[in-house]
């Protein structure tokens, strides 16, 4: 895996632009998908270091299957050990807390969970932070 590669997972453009530009300033490559199916075929093309997914894709919480499928499925084994950064803006729509995430939780298999509104300095600092991890 390449520690200097991202994969941006998530259908809001604005987000994800305005993140891969913070994020390219540093010296990072990002690779986008604005849907799953899109993620799943670039995680082998890119193999990315780190993974950022949107917990809400579409209508759905499609980034929560796509961070247990990576986890879990036999199919994407190779990138079960790649950190995985969830952002969500949920929390501000239904005004409920999610715990903190651990590696080994079983409903939310992600590294580290931040809620939008989303700086590009957090997203840099949460995603160095996992690089170096």
């Amino acid at each position: 895996m390449d520690k200097k590669t991202i994969l941006f997972v998530g259908d809001d453009p604005a987000f994800v632009d305005g993140g891969r530009k913070a994020l390219e300033a540093k010296g990072y490559r990002v690779d986008a998908a604005s849907t799953l199916e899109e993620g799943y075929r670039k995680l082998g093309e890119v193999r990315p270091g780190l993974v950022i997914v949107d917990m809400i894709i579409g209508k759905r919480a499609d980034g929560i299957c796509f961070a247990r499928r990576l986890r879990r499925s036999a199919a994407f084994q190779a990138f079960s050990d790649v950190p995985i950064l969830m952002v969500t803006g949920l929390r501000e729509q239904v005004d409920a807390a999610f715990p903190v995430p651990s590696r080994n939780a079983y409903r939310l298999p992600v590294d580290e969970l931040i809620e939008k509104p989303v700086t590009p300095e957090l997203l840099l600092e949460k995603a160095q932070g996992l690089l170096r991890a």
